[in-house]
Formats: structure tokens, C-alpha cells, sequence
């Protein structure tokens, strides 16, 4: 049988010693030194995002803090303005609804006062004729 045969345990051990010293050679010349590079620009990355990040949080608590200021800063008047506004409204309803109900007594007071003016005219053109009659 060749597989147990004592001459050819040699030639196999230097093929496997040859394969395995090219292999150790192409990983120590070429993937070990691109891995180290591809690791260490990702760590630079990770660390630069990291940095990054901390300072963009930053700003956003300083912008968070300066939006509430305004907004508490704008509560009182905006409140006063709404408060005007309704009080405005209000008066606009209460004007409308006395227009319509002050509207029909107007007109009778108009037709009243109409009527008054002619018969006091009727009244000086009846006492002037009275008087050139005299």
C-alpha cells in the first residue's frame, strides 16, 4: 500500500512544509499588513464620529437650551395677544348682535323722528299761513 509506504513520508513532509511556508509568507506580506491598514483607518474613523458625535451634542443641549428660553420668553406676550384677540372678538360678536337687534329700533326711531320733523314742518307752514292769512 503507498499511503504506508516509508519513502514517501519524506516528499510529503517537504510539500507540506513548502505550502505551509508560502502560506505564512502570503499572510505576513500581503492580508496581515491590509488588515492592520483597514483596522486602523476604522478605529480613526470610529474615534473621529465619536468626536464628532460628542460635539454635535453638545450643541444640541445649547440649542435645546436657548429654543425653551425663547419659548418661555414668548409665553407671556403671546398669551397677551391671544388674550386681546378674543376680547376683540368678543367685542365684534357683541357689536354684531346689537347691530341686528338696535338695527329695527333704529329704523322705528328713524321713521318716529321722520315723521315728528314733518308734522312740525306741517305745524310752521300752517302757522305761516295762518299768520299771512291774518
Amino acid at each position: 500500500m503507498p499511503q504506508l509506504d516509508k519513502l514517501s513520508y519524506a516528499a510529503e513532509l517537504f510539500w507540506l512544509l513548502l505550502v505551509l511556508t508560502v502560506l505564512y509568507v502570503f499572510l505576513l506580506r500581503w492580508v496581515l499588513p491590509t488588515l492592520a491598514v483597514t483596522l486602523k483607518i476604522r478605529g480613526q474613523l470610529v474615534s473621529n464620529l465619536v468626536s464628532a458625535g460628542s460635539a454635535l451634542n453638545k450643541e444640541m443641549w445649547v440649542i435645546q437650551a436657548q429654543q425653551n428660553k425663547l419659548a418661555s420668553d414668548l409665553v407671556v406676550p403671546v398669551s397677551s395677544i391671544l388674550w386681546q384677540l378674543e376680547s376683540q372678538l368678543y367685542l365684534q360678536q357683541e357689536i354684531d348682535f346689537l347691530s341686528v337687534h338696535l338695527g329695527t329700533e333704529l329704523s322705528d326711531f328713524r321713521r318716529l323722528a321722520e315723521f315728528k320733523l314733518i308734522s312740525l314742518y306741517l305745524l310752521i307752514v300752517l302757522s305761516n299761513l295762518e299768520i299771512n292769512d291774518l
